[in-house]
């Protein structure tokens, strides 16, 4: 009997059948078997991983914040010495000048002239003082040749009167005539006139020199009294020239050229701010705390520090109305960022200790108490059972398992992102710093390892 093939239409129809068969048997065993194998396998209790750290030992500070002012310990405003009108100014506001530098310039032609005409008064003076000096040196030579005349003098003298002597001698033992003693004779006192005469040539040119040196000494006095008032007339002058009394910056120039101006007109004020001095109003509470030298640190609008100076002066009197203490606090400023009289939010630090510090992160707060979790190993725990991460039957651990213990802490100072623990914990704890919201107390938990970083491809 042969089989009769049926319609193309109707085998498909056949495997349609077939695969639907197939998937449905799939489908009941997932259901009755594989879901039952995974939901055991869900049911398998599991440790909650965490990240576990110490924490950190660092320097806490004691401090109080105050609001504090700053002052320029140098600033002021010019003022002229003279009157006159103003000729040239040579700053803008808000330009940095140095020490003795030009800032503006007062009308001072009559001064001027009046420099020039005690310059020459100078000149000529040192004109005089020359020519009383080369006076003086050409009588001293004088007197050097009338003294060298004075000395042959007197020896020819002395050889006369020898040789009158001699020939007087002569006379008494009759070798020799009345005449020849009488001519040595006229020779002695020729010799002893011209000797006395160059004696008073002598004298007379010590004189000279005498009445040259005078002379001397008065060109000598004439010229420093002409240097005197030329160093007055240039003084003089100097008024008329406004200098920068020490570096600093221009402020207000309230006057303008062609201005007329006298002793009492402000010209332009100078502030020094490269260093400037912060004044805090100290509580009488804490005077007894403060010391030269105390660090004061500036703090920016986020509370961060800026910059740390120390107290330079300590006030000896107290603020009758606010019982408080001023202190003044040094502090550098080249880049020019705080200004005089500006306000700035500082710290002041009474002392530093070491301290133990946690995350914020950490710190979970339950009726009014502070509290941080531990990872402790489940025999030190004290936990009689411990607490899954989610709801199943509680594990059976071993003593070296580590649980989450729930520790109360006393807190101290917030120190940026982290907060100082005054009891409770050691630096040897081993702390949970984050993921706390999912942690209970004893909370079965495992040291979760860092992940190593990915290395550059």
């Amino acid at each position: 009997m042969m089989l009769q093939r049926l319609p193309l239409p109707r085998q498909r129809w056949v495997w349609v059948l077939l695969g639907l068969l197939v998937l449905g048997g799939g489908w009941l065993f997932y259901d009755r078997f594989l879901r039952i194998l995974l939901v055991v396998i869900r049911l398998k209790p599991q440790p909650s991983p965490v990240v576990v750290t110490r924490p950190q030992v660092q320097r806490v500070a004691e401090t109080s914040d105050f609001v504090g002012r700053f002052d320029s310990r140098q600033s002021v405003t010019l003022q002229p010495r003279i009157s006159g009108q103003v000729q040239e100014i040579l700053v803008q506001s808000g330009a940095t000048v140095q020490a003795g530098q030009l800032l503006l310039r007062v009308d001072a032609a009559q001064e001027q002239a009046q420099v020039r005409n005690q310059e020459a008064a100078v000149k000529n003076a040192q004109a005089e003082v020359t020519a009383a000096r080369t006076d003086v040196q050409a009588e001293r030579a004088t007197l050097k040749a009338v003294q060298a005349n004075q000395a042959a003098l007197s020896a020819d003298r002395q050889l006369a009167r020898q040789e009158y002597q001699r020939f007087e001698q002569l006379y008494r033992e009759g070798a020799a005539s009345q005449q020849e003693l009488d001519q040595q004779l006229f020779r002695l006192r020729a010799a002893e006139a011209r000797l006395e005469q160059a004696k008073a040539q002598v004298s007379t040119q010590q004189s000279a020199i005498a009445r040259a040196e005078a002379r001397l000494v008065r060109a000598q006095a004439s010229l420093s009294q002409a240097q005197a008032s030329l160093s007055q007339a240039q003084a003089n002058l100097e008024n008329y020239m406004i200098r920068a009394p020490f570096a600093g910056q221009i402020g207000n120039i309230p006057i303008k050229v062609g201005d007329f101006v006298t002793t009492s007109t402000p010209l332009l004020t100078l502030t020094e701010n490269q260093n400037l001095e912060l004044s805090l109003d100290i509580p009488l509470e804490r005077a007894a705390d403060l010391r030269l030298g105390l660090p004061v640190q500036l703090l920016s609008p986020q509370g961060q520090v800026i910059q740390t100076g120390s107290v330079f002066f300590i006030a000896p009197t107290v603020n009758t109305q606010s019982q408080t203490v001023q202190v003044k606090a040094a502090f550098a400023n080249p880049a020019g960022r705080f200004r005089s009289d500006q306000f700035a939010q500082v710290r002041v630090v009474w002392a530093t200790r070491p301290g133990l510090v946690v995350p914020v992160t950490a710190i979970s707060r339950l009726g009014g108490q502070n509290f941080v979790f531990l990872a402790k190993p489940f025999r030190e725990s004290g936990c009689k059972s411990a607490v899954l991460p989610n709801p199943g039957p509680p594990p059976q651990l071993q003593p070296t398992d580590w649980v989450a213990v729930q520790t109360q802490v006393q807190l101290g100072k917030i120190i940026g992102n982290t907060q100082e623990v005054l009891s409770g914990i050691t630096p040897d704890s081993r702390l949970i710093p984050t993921g706390i919201l999912q942690l209970n107390n004893c909370t079965w938990i495992t040291e979760q390892k860092p992940v190593a970083p990915t290395p550059p491809s």
